[in-house]
Protein backbone atom coordinates (compact mmCIF):
# COMPACT_ATOMS: atom_id res chain seq x y z
CA UNK A 1 0.00 0.00 0.00
CA UNK A 2 2.70 2.31 0.80
CA UNK A 3 4.81 1.84 -2.38
CA UNK A 4 1.54 3.27 -4.29
CA UNK A 5 0.92 6.23 -2.95
CA UNK A 6 3.16 9.45 -4.43
CA UNK A 7 3.18 11.15 -0.78
CA UNK A 8 3.11 10.42 2.78
CA UNK A 9 -0.34 12.56 2.83
CA UNK A 10 -2.08 10.33 0.20
CA UNK A 11 -0.28 7.45 1.92
CA UNK A 12 -2.16 8.50 5.57
CA UNK A 13 -5.45 9.26 3.74
CA UNK A 14 -5.53 5.60 1.75
CA UNK A 15 -4.88 3.84 5.80
CA UNK A 16 -7.52 5.84 7.22
CA UNK A 17 -9.81 4.24 4.31
CA UNK A 18 -8.70 0.83 4.97
CA UNK A 19 -9.25 1.27 9.07
CA UNK A 20 -12.74 2.44 8.74
CA UNK A 21 -13.42 -0.42 6.02
CA UNK A 22 -12.23 -2.88 8.38
CA UNK A 23 -13.79 -1.10 11.81
CA UNK A 24 -16.34 -3.32 13.52
CA UNK A 25 -19.71 -2.22 13.41
CA UNK A 26 -21.13 0.08 16.33
CA UNK A 27 -24.04 -1.63 17.99
CA UNK A 28 -27.39 0.62 17.75
CA UNK A 29 -29.40 1.38 20.58
CA UNK A 30 -32.56 0.32 19.26
CA UNK A 31 -31.03 -3.66 19.25
CA UNK A 32 -31.65 -5.94 21.47
CA UNK A 33 -30.60 -9.26 22.08
CA UNK A 34 -32.77 -12.02 21.82
CA UNK A 35 -30.80 -14.11 24.53
CA UNK A 36 -32.91 -12.96 27.60
CA UNK A 37 -36.20 -13.86 25.57
CA UNK A 38 -35.12 -17.36 24.35
CA UNK A 39 -34.15 -18.37 27.79
CA UNK A 40 -37.68 -17.30 29.07
CA UNK A 41 -38.87 -19.28 26.47
CA UNK A 42 -36.59 -22.40 27.76
CA UNK A 43 -38.25 -21.91 31.28
CA UNK A 44 -41.65 -20.87 30.05
CA UNK A 45 -43.25 -24.02 31.66
CA UNK A 46 -41.87 -23.17 35.04
CA UNK A 47 -43.14 -19.78 35.22
CA UNK A 48 -45.47 -18.80 37.25
CA UNK A 49 -48.44 -16.45 37.58
CA UNK A 50 -46.22 -14.04 39.18
CA UNK A 51 -43.73 -14.54 37.11
CA UNK A 52 -45.57 -13.64 33.81
CA UNK A 53 -46.40 -10.65 35.11
CA UNK A 54 -43.14 -9.44 36.39
CA UNK A 55 -42.16 -9.92 33.08
CA UNK A 56 -44.43 -7.36 31.91
CA UNK A 57 -43.50 -4.76 34.78
CA UNK A 58 -40.16 -4.95 33.66
CA UNK A 59 -40.58 -2.35 30.89
CA UNK A 60 -44.53 -1.85 30.11
CA UNK A 61 -44.40 -4.18 27.61
CA UNK A 62 -42.83 -4.38 24.93
CA UNK A 63 -40.00 -7.09 26.35
CA UNK A 64 -42.43 -9.32 26.86
CA UNK A 65 -43.90 -9.05 23.87
CA UNK A 66 -40.64 -9.18 22.27
CA UNK A 67 -40.60 -13.04 24.03
CA UNK A 68 -43.99 -14.00 23.19
CA UNK A 69 -43.16 -13.74 19.45
CA UNK A 70 -39.95 -16.13 20.44
CA UNK A 71 -42.69 -19.15 21.71
CA UNK A 72 -43.98 -21.73 20.76
CA UNK A 73 -48.01 -21.78 19.24
CA UNK A 74 -49.03 -24.19 21.84
CA UNK A 75 -47.60 -21.50 24.32
CA UNK A 76 -48.43 -18.50 22.89
CA UNK A 77 -51.17 -17.96 20.27
CA UNK A 78 -52.10 -14.26 18.52
CA UNK A 79 -55.70 -13.56 18.23
CA UNK A 80 -58.11 -10.93 16.22
CA UNK A 81 -58.10 -7.51 17.90
CA UNK A 82 -61.36 -7.14 16.82
CA UNK A 83 -62.70 -9.93 18.46
CA UNK A 84 -61.90 -9.00 22.31
CA UNK A 85 -64.87 -6.59 22.50
CA UNK A 86 -67.19 -9.32 21.86
CA UNK A 87 -65.34 -11.80 24.13
CA UNK A 88 -65.93 -8.90 27.30
CA UNK A 89 -69.87 -8.54 25.91
CA UNK A 90 -70.18 -12.26 25.99
CA UNK A 91 -68.28 -12.11 29.25
CA UNK A 92 -71.16 -10.12 30.60
CA UNK A 93 -74.12 -12.15 29.69
CA UNK A 94 -72.28 -15.38 31.29
CA UNK A 95 -71.50 -13.86 34.50
CA UNK A 96 -68.10 -15.26 34.52
CA UNK A 97 -65.59 -13.90 37.01
CA UNK A 98 -62.13 -13.17 36.22
CA UNK A 99 -59.68 -11.03 36.84
CA UNK A 100 -58.99 -7.65 35.41
CA UNK A 101 -55.32 -6.79 35.39
CA UNK A 102 -54.40 -3.20 34.24
CA UNK A 103 -50.95 -2.40 33.76
CA UNK A 104 -48.17 0.19 33.59
CA UNK A 105 -44.45 0.30 34.02
CA UNK A 106 -43.45 -0.97 37.53
CA UNK A 107 -47.32 -0.87 38.31
CA UNK A 108 -50.05 -3.12 38.23
CA UNK A 109 -53.93 -2.82 39.55
CA UNK A 110 -56.36 -5.81 39.41
CA UNK A 111 -59.37 -5.98 40.24
CA UNK A 112 -61.76 -9.77 40.37
CA UNK A 113 -65.46 -10.18 40.16
CA UNK A 114 -67.98 -10.31 37.37
CA UNK A 115 -68.89 -7.98 34.44
CA UNK A 116 -72.33 -6.69 35.78
CA UNK A 117 -72.89 -4.48 32.12
CA UNK A 118 -70.91 -3.43 29.54
CA UNK A 119 -71.28 -0.37 26.95
CA UNK A 120 -69.43 1.48 24.09
CA UNK A 121 -69.31 4.78 23.90
CA UNK A 122 -66.79 6.85 21.04
CA UNK A 123 -64.87 3.91 20.81
CA UNK A 124 -64.59 3.13 24.50
CA UNK A 125 -65.46 0.36 25.83
CA UNK A 126 -66.60 0.84 29.55
CA UNK A 127 -66.61 -2.56 31.58
CA UNK A 128 -68.45 -2.11 35.44
CA UNK A 129 -67.73 -4.37 37.81
CA UNK A 130 -69.84 -4.09 41.40
CA UNK A 131 -68.13 0.02 42.41
CA UNK A 132 -64.87 -0.93 39.81
CA UNK A 133 -64.88 0.24 36.65
CA UNK A 134 -61.95 -0.04 33.70
CA UNK A 135 -62.13 1.74 30.21
CA UNK A 136 -60.70 0.41 27.08
CA UNK A 137 -60.07 2.52 23.92
CA UNK A 138 -60.69 0.22 21.38
CA UNK A 139 -58.96 2.46 18.93
CA UNK A 140 -55.54 2.03 20.73
CA UNK A 141 -55.61 -1.60 20.84
CA UNK A 142 -52.59 -3.38 18.11
CA UNK A 143 -52.24 -7.01 19.73
CA UNK A 144 -53.90 -9.69 21.50
CA UNK A 145 -52.46 -12.55 22.59
CA UNK A 146 -53.77 -15.88 24.10
CA UNK A 147 -50.75 -16.87 26.64
CA UNK A 148 -50.96 -20.55 28.57
CA UNK A 149 -49.58 -20.15 31.94
CA UNK A 150 -49.48 -23.28 33.64
CA UNK A 151 -50.29 -22.70 37.51
CA UNK A 152 -50.67 -25.46 40.26
CA UNK A 153 -50.37 -28.29 37.33
CA UNK A 154 -53.43 -26.77 35.43
CA UNK A 155 -52.80 -24.95 31.81
CA UNK A 156 -54.89 -21.57 32.54
CA UNK A 157 -55.24 -18.84 29.31
CA UNK A 158 -55.10 -15.40 29.86
CA UNK A 159 -55.58 -12.79 27.35
CA UNK A 160 -52.59 -9.93 27.64
CA UNK A 161 -53.43 -6.77 24.99
CA UNK A 162 -50.95 -4.39 23.82
CA UNK A 163 -51.11 -1.42 21.92
CA UNK A 164 -49.48 -0.17 18.73
CA UNK A 165 -45.94 0.79 20.80
CA UNK A 166 -46.03 -2.67 22.44
CA UNK A 167 -47.09 -1.31 25.53
CA UNK A 168 -49.08 -3.55 28.04
CA UNK A 169 -52.79 -2.28 28.31
CA UNK A 170 -54.14 -5.04 30.30
CA UNK A 171 -54.47 -8.91 31.23
CA UNK A 172 -57.79 -10.71 31.75
CA UNK A 173 -57.22 -13.94 33.71
CA UNK A 174 -59.02 -16.48 35.42
CA UNK A 175 -58.57 -17.51 38.83
CA UNK A 176 -57.16 -21.20 39.16
CA UNK A 177 -58.19 -21.53 43.19
CA UNK A 178 -61.71 -21.01 41.60
CA UNK A 179 -64.15 -23.87 40.98
CA UNK A 180 -63.11 -26.00 38.25
CA UNK A 181 -66.35 -25.10 36.23
CA UNK A 182 -65.47 -21.54 35.44
CA UNK A 183 -61.74 -22.57 34.58
CA UNK A 184 -63.40 -24.56 31.98
CA UNK A 185 -65.56 -22.08 30.79
CA UNK A 186 -62.83 -19.65 30.55
CA UNK A 187 -60.51 -21.87 29.16
CA UNK A 188 -63.42 -22.84 26.13
CA UNK A 189 -63.85 -19.49 25.42
CA UNK A 190 -60.48 -18.34 25.05
CA UNK A 191 -59.15 -21.64 22.91
CA UNK A 192 -62.10 -20.74 20.65
CA UNK A 193 -61.19 -17.40 19.68
CA UNK A 194 -59.55 -17.01 15.97
CA UNK A 195 -56.32 -16.49 15.50
CA UNK A 196 -54.73 -13.18 13.87
CA UNK A 197 -54.30 -13.24 10.40
CA UNK A 198 -50.81 -11.63 10.62
CA UNK A 199 -49.36 -14.38 12.75
CA UNK A 200 -45.51 -12.75 12.76
CA UNK A 201 -46.18 -9.01 13.73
Amino acid sequence: LAASCASFEEWRGSTRLFQSENKAPQRKDNVVSLMPHLQARRQWSSMSFGDHLDDILKDGGPGRLRTLRTCKPEEVRKIDPHVLEHVLLHLVQRRLPFLQIVTSRGLMQSHYGTLDFANVEDGLLFLHSGHSMMVLDLDAIAHVYSVMRCDAGVDVPMLEIYDTMDRCIAVLACDVDEQRTPLNQWRDIITSLPSALNVIV
